[in-house]
């Protein structure tokens, strides 16, 4: 399969040990173009600690014009969506160094200040409450600063949980005093609808008249 595909860090990134001696970003933004097959594969994936991968968002489109282009069900089968994956996190992985005088875990990457380094996660470690509201409250700010409408949605995206987890997360954060405002905030974003005007109650009081009844 004629494959070409161009991958790069994905926004707020942070590099992480994939495996030893080897780092990659947190999150890659990538693109295949799949000549074979007629169609350009756009996706996100994210990369756990020890090398873990998953996509996390996908999108297809045929390459030629809407009008000549066409997504059939057998191009679709042809996507080896886990190959592309894979390819994309080795297209960025990088050569990293052990920096145990830093601190337990840290590497660097070429391009790092001496000062300064990276600290991996450990793979399999559940992230405490705090560290993960901590988290979230740092990108929901980070999204509202951007003019997002769906801060909540971004705190989903960039920890890979869906959006009620991603709430009940921000909630938190929240709660702890990790960040201000309103507790609906997102809503903001969501149309709002009026409700139609039901007309007078059959409930009235029987002293009332309705609209020009006479009293």
């Amino acid at each position: 399969m004629a494959v070409e595909l161009v991958s790069k860090p994905g926004e707020r990134s942070m590099m992480l040990l994939t495996r030893p001696g080897t780092a990659a970003p947190s999150t890659i933004e990538a693109m295949a173009r799949l000549d074979d097959l007629g169609l350009t594969v756009s996706f996100r994936v994210r990369v756990d600690p020890g090398g873990t991968i998953r996509v996390a968002d996908l999108a297809i489109h045929p390459t030629a014009s809407p009008a000549e282009g066409a997504i059939t069900s057998r191009a679709l089968r042809g996507i080896r969506l886990d190959q592309l994956a894979r390819e994309a996190v080795r297209q960025l992985e990088q050569p990293a160094s052990m920096r145990e005088d830093v601190a337990p875990g840290a590497f660097q990457v070429a391009g790092d200040p001496s000062d300064q380094a990276w600290v991996s996660p450990v793979p399999g470690r559940r992230r405490a409450p705090r560290e993960l509201a901590e988290q979230a409250a740092r990108i929901y700010t980070e999204a509202v600063a951007k003019g997002s409408r769906a801060p909540t949605l971004a705190v989903a995206h960039e920890l890979g949980y869906s959006r009620s987890q991603a709430s009940r997360i921000v909630r938190a954060a929240r709660d702890a005093g990790l960040l201000g405002g309103r507790p609906d905030q997102d809503a903001e974003a969501r149309p709002q609808t009026e409700k139609p005007d039901p007309g007078p109650s059959i409930f009235r009081d029987p002293a009332a008249s309705f609209p020009g009844e006479a009293k």
